[in-house]
């Protein structure tokens, strides 16, 4: 988990850490994913469905996967191929 990788680093002087850990760009990626999740976790929650706190934290953290599959899918070009698609 990220989390357990920034908490291991947190001892190593300033000029040895990795330049991602003070990057704005990794930082707004990171709450725009954590904000994805509870979104989710909240779109679940509005359609009635019960949620225990396990399954929320669950859908939660599938967040960034679903979004990275989900654009994958509206990016990719469809096959003019008549054959089948490769696995």
């Amino acid at each position: 988990m990220k989390v357990l990788k920034i908490y291991s680093l947190r001892h190593m002087p300033r000029g040895q850490k990795p330049e991602w850990l003070t990057s704005s760009f990794y930082w707004t990626i990171t709450i725009v994913m954590i904000a994805a999740g509870g979104g989710l976790v909240m779109l679940y929650a509005s359609s009635k469905m019960e949620l225990s706190p396990i399954i929320a934290a669950n859908i939660g953290a599938s967040a960034p996967l679903l979004l990275k599959e989900g654009f994958a899918q509206l990016t990719e070009k469809p096959s003019t191929s008549d054959k089948d698609p490769p696995p």
